[in-house]
């Protein structure tokens, strides 16, 4: 099973700010792998984590949204971020979006870059967290936090 789950919280600043740029509700996403009574193994790059990392939290429904997808394969999710896990966080490649002669690094990744690459998506560089949502809403299976 993997699940993407989309944040619809308020969060800090640079979450308000990413909303508002891409015109979005979404301001970040996590790919869960496992679910634990109410602990979701989560995998993403963060800004705020310093990149590619793993981490197990509770999601409070409030501020989250959850999408099954049904044709992936947890075990190359797991893999893609193991291989990945202590990437550095992709800053200039995502004002990238903004600005196209900022062009990220190889070995960085922002959030929704980094599910899309482990989700097996060509040219994840691609997907700025808005587009990523839209992907996943359209084909992902609307799920409710336990």
């Amino acid at each position: 099973m993997v699940l993407i789950a989309l944040y619809i919280g308020p969060g800090r600043w640079p979450n308000a700010l990413i909303r508002r740029w891409q015109r979005s509700p979404y301001s970040h996403c996590e790919v869960i792998t496992r679910v634990v009574a109410d602990q979701y193994e989560c995998w993403s790059a963060s800004a705020q984590d310093g990149g590619v990392r793993r981490k197990v939290m509770a999601l409070t429904p409030a501020h989250w949204e959850l999408y099954l997808m049904r044709r992936a394969d947890p075990d190359k999710v797991r893999e893609w971020f193991f291989d990945h896990e202590g990437d550095g966080y992709d800053l200039l490649g995502l004002l990238g979006f903004a600005w196209r002669p900022w062009r990220g690094e190889r070995s960085k990744w922002w959030c929704s870059e980094a599910a899309a690459a482990a989700l097996g998506f060509r040219e994840p560089f691609r997907f700025d967290v808005a587009t990523f949502a839209e992907v996943v809403r359209r084909y992902g299976y609307r799920k409710p936090i336990a």
